[in-house]
C-alpha cells in the first residue's frame, strides 16, 4: 500500500497473449483480499487458472455465455471486487503494447471511455483507476493510450 492507495500490478506476455493476461494477477489479489462470491470466483477462476488453489474451495465453472456477456460480467465482477474495499486502488498494467483487444477494453473503462459525468460518478463509488505502461515506440494502436490524462485518486 502506497499512502493509502492499495497498488495492483499485472502484465502482458509478450509470447502466447492469453484473454485478459494483464489482469490475471489484479484478479488474483482481488479474490484474496477478501471472500468472493461463487459467481465471482467462477468468473476469476476462468481467467485465473490456480483460483481454486488460491482460494482453497472447488469453484464451480461459469455459466456459458457469448463473448460480449462473458466480457460484461468480467467488467461488473472486476468493478464489484474493486468496490467492495474502502480504500482506494490504483491498478497498473505493465506491457500494455501486448494486451489483447478484451484487456485494452478492459482498461477503457477507466480511461475514459465512457461520459465523462457517468465516470466521475462511477469512480466516487469505485475509487480505483488504472495505470498502463508500454515501451517506448510500441503503444497499443487504441488512441487511449496516446493523449496523457492524469487523475487524483482518493
Amino acid at each position: 500500500m502506497t499512502r493509502g492507495v492499495r497498488v495492483l500490478r499485472g502484465q502482458s506476455l509478450e509470447s502466447g497473449e492469453r484473454p485478459y493476461e494483464p489482469w490475471r494477477a489484479v484478479l488474483r489479489a482481488l479474490a484474496l483480499l477478501g471472500e468472493p462470491t461463487p459467481l465471482e470466483a467462477s468468473v476469476i477462476a476462468g481467467i485465473v487458472p490456480d483460483a481454486a488453489a488460491v482460494l482453497e474451495r472447488a469453484i464451480e465453472s461459469a455459466p456459458e455465455l457469448d463473448s460480449e456477456a462473458t466480457h460484461l460480467r468480467v467488467v461488473r465482477v472486476l468493478e464489484a471486487r474493486l468496490r467492495r474495499f474502502p480504500d482506494p486502488r490504483l491498478v497498473v498494467l505493465e506491457d500494455v503494447q501486448w494486451a489483447g483487444a478484451e484487456s485494452l477494453a478492459l482498461f477503457a473503462r477507466d480511461r475514459g471511455a465512457t461520459e465523462a459525468g457517468e465516470r466521475e460518478h462511477r469512480m466516487r463509488i469505485v475509487r480505483w483507476r488504472a495505470l498502463g505502461a508500454h515501451a517506448v515506440g510500441d503503444a497499443p494502436a487504441s488512441a487511449e493510450f496516446h493523449r496523457p490524462h492524469v487523475d487524483r485518486i482518493g
